[in-house]
């Protein structure tokens, strides 16, 4: 069974998108803190800018080993599950660099984007900024036939 897709009403979701960003403010600053002091702590007194390349939907490990039973587990839960049943809902995937983290979720991505009306992919970088990430969100969406836009 398909999940239904849902009537898609960009002015609510630009409001909810809104209200998550001034909820995320004060942990995003907690999170800048953190890893601002874990940059310093590891390095002595230097900070360095960790170059990260750009990340996208684009599934660039064809096969997903051993991850099966996680993947097929996140899809379901998003799908029909937990995920799909709450309004919001945030899924963490974390982990050490390197070990699969951006494939897992490009190809749990690929099977989950057709029970959406409008999917979006964002990558999330070390210098951690909601602001940035919801206007990224915006400029991502598509436009609609007739719709005011706020600037």
């Amino acid at each position: 069974m398909q999940a239904p897709k849902l009537k898609f009403d960009r002015v609510d979701i630009s409001t909810k998108m809104t209200e998550i960003v001034q909820k995320l403010k004060p942990i995003c600053a907690k999170v800048s803190t953190i890893l601002n002091l874990e940059l310093l702590g590891s390095k002595g007194t230097t900070t360095t800018t960790l170059e990260r390349p750009i990340m996208s939907e684009e599934i660039t490990e064809p096969k997903l080993y051993g991850r099966e039973t996680e993947q097929q587990s996140v899809v379901d839960s998003i799908t029909h599950g937990e995920c799909f049943a709450n309004e919001l809902t945030v899924l963490p995937i974390v982990g050490p660099g390197g070990i699969g983290k951006t494939t897992f979720t490009q190809h749990v991505y690929k099977e989950v984007k057709s029970h959406f009306e409008v999917t979006i992919w964002i990558c999330v970088s070390l210098d951690f900024n909601a602001n940035r990430l919801a206007q990224e969100a915006v400029k991502k969406m598509p436009e609609v036939k007739d719709e005011n836009k706020c600037q």
